[in-house]
């Protein structure tokens, strides 16, 4: 059976909301949380808000557990542990479920590689499974579109599809001789009418801009989906564009 990504799958409705808030809370909390500890303040933050009880509390005030009590443990504000107390006995085992906290980042090492005088080298090492160059792992794109106000204003307003093409595939040429990703940026009438969308180099991707609250209607390749101008971001005033991968 095939899997269908979610935007195909929820095309429209209360389903798609429902992608778009996971989404967005995901977002939020690898936006917030960005080290071990940030992670365990939040994570101490929601327990207390679904009833766990920090087990220190509960040790000091000598307080007994029973069936169905909640408790945390803060391991140094790096690590921690949520217990729902059973109502079976120890001896009979106990489920566990378990994650890792991993924080993708540059760790200093303890020792300096070189120490004289008020001058240190010090030497680091790669952590959490971090990508060197993260950014590049994205196409860089050239944006292809109606450039000024009127006709004459844009210098590439006036030429012709063929030339037009040429120039991106130009572009991306240079850009994957350089080891990286291509990607072309256009709406859906000038991928159909103002580019020879055929003639353009296969590994170079497809970044299209067209406005819609339904699947995009574009009948060529498609890696890159605009499909709003009017999308929020915090942090932001007024509205931005959003883009969805499409594969």
């Amino acid at each position: 059976m095939e899997n269908k990504i979610a935007w195909e799958k929820y095309p429209e409705g209360n389903k798609r909301e429902e992608v778009f808030q996971f989404a967005e809370n995901y977002r939020k909390f690898i936006s917030d949380c960005k080290t071990e500890r940030e992670c365990v303040t939040s994570f101490v933050e929601k327990a207390e808000k679904a009833g766990f009880v920090n087990l220190e509390k509960v040790i000091a005030e000598h307080t007994a557990l029973k069936a169905g009590d909640r408790v945390y443990a803060n391991n140094m504000g790096k690590g921690m542990a949520l217990f729902v107390i059973g109502k079976e006995s120890m001896e009979k085992g106990m489920n566990i479920l378990g994650a890792h906290i991993d924080s993708p980042r540059l760790d200093l090492k303890q020792d300096p590689l070189y120490e004289d005088t008020d001058f240190a080298m010090l030497d680091t090492h790669y952590y959490g499974g971090i990508k060197k160059y993260q950014w590049v792992t994205l196409p860089l794109a050239i944006d292809v579109e109606w450039a000024g106000n009127s006709y004459e204003e844009g210098r590439a307003n006036s030429i012709s599809a063929s030339t037009r093409t040429d120039v991106i595939n130009a572009f991306a040429r240079t850009v994957m001789n350089s080891g990286y990703i291509a990607m072309a940026y256009a709406n859906k009438d000038w991928f159909e009418n103002k580019i020879y969308s055929g003639n353009l180099f296969s590994s170079c991707k497809i970044w299209l801009a067209q406005y819609r609250n339904t699947e995009y209607t574009y009948g060529g390749r498609v890696n890159m989906w605009q499909y709003t101008s009017k999308g929020r971001v915090d942090g932001i005033n007024g509205d931005v564009d959003i883009s969805a991968w499409v594969y």
